[in-house]
């Protein structure tokens, strides 16, 4: 059985990880070029830019049938430059949206690689030392001949530059965890497919997700972040779509909005179904603070 996406909770994950590190409040995971734009000073907003087709844990995004054959992923970066960010170093942390020739990450801490390369939620990473759990890191790689990368594609070349520059050693397990099902209701599901199969991109706030042209695996992922529980696609809903779900978040009692549970009904005609789901979990054997010289 393959492991549930959690990419989602990841990202919320994320989050919470550069504000406890930053004591910044409002962060946001979005093209560097972006990240002003789109900080809410009320709120935590997470912007996922670009959000792949690829999806992590063992998902695969599915294929259309006007798309082309998908390009065999790099095994390695051409040029990677990893090094530790600069103590004290203010400004929010940053990844560069997918598709790419170039992958780059700003004041990331080893979580958030770990996470982007293996595709596994940062709740089901141990054994990182602590001195590493606040340490942060910059990369700059670029695949060869301007190849463009998706999320998965840059998995394999991360793998081998953690493991080269920080001597990385892990193994992998799966297990069985509570969370979601996410399912089509009794009448089907209502959705409305993306006309524009251009940039897709998936934005988090508080109370509302909004997304284009993006599959139901990574929708899964994004109700993920919201539920704060894995959630695994099991609708059998095929092709992109997008997406403006609103709700009322657990913190707000006194919200005119539906919990996330009914909108997913009232909106989409979805629904959450408790389950056991699997989860892919990472095991940290060996890692170094400082990279080798690049």
């Amino acid at each position: 059985m393959r492991s549930v996406s959690t990419f989602g909770v990841t990202v919320g994950r994320i989050a919470e990880d550069w504000e406890s590190q930053r004591d910044l409040g409002e962060q946001a995971v979005t093209k560097p070029e972006r990240s002003a734009s789109h900080r809410c000073p009320r709120s935590r907003v997470l912007l996922v830019s670009a959000v792949v087709s690829a999806f992590p844990c063992g998902y695969s995004a599915v294929a259309q049938s006007h798309s082309p054959a998908p390009v065999a992923a790099p095994q390695s970066f051409e040029t990677a430059s990893l090094k530790l960010a600069p103590a004290g170093q203010a400004g929010a942390a940053s990844i560069s949206p997918w598709g790419t020739h170039q992958f780059t990450a700003a004041n990331v801490s080893l979580g958030v690689l770990l996470s982007i390369a293996y595709g596994v939620d940062s709740a089901y990473i141990t054994g990182v030392p602590g001195k590493l759990e606040s340490a942060s890191y910059e990369v700059v790689a670029s695949a060869a001949g301007n190849q463009g990368l998706t999320y998965e594609q840059v998995h394999a070349p991360l793998q081998k530059l953690l493991a080269e520059r920080l001597h990385l050693v892990v193994h992998t397990t799966t297990s069985q965890v509570s969370g979601y099902r996410l399912v089509a209701g009794k009448k089907g599901a209502t959705l409305a497919p993306a006309q524009d199969q251009g940039e897709q991109y998936a934005y988090i706030f508080k109370n509302e997700i909004k997304a284009h042209s993006i599959t139901m695996e990574v929708f899964a992922g994004l109700v993920a972040a919201a539920v704060k529980q894995p959630v695994q696609d099991a609708t059998g809903v095929e092709g992109k779509n997008d997406f403006d779900l609103h709700f009322s978040s657990p913190d707000q009692p006194d919200s005119n909005q539906p919990s996330i549970m009914t909108a997913l009904e009232e909106q989409y005609g979805l629904r959450l179904v408790s389950s056991k789901v699997p989860v892919l979990s990472l095991v940290v054997d060996h890692v170094d603070l400082v990279p080798a010289a690049n």
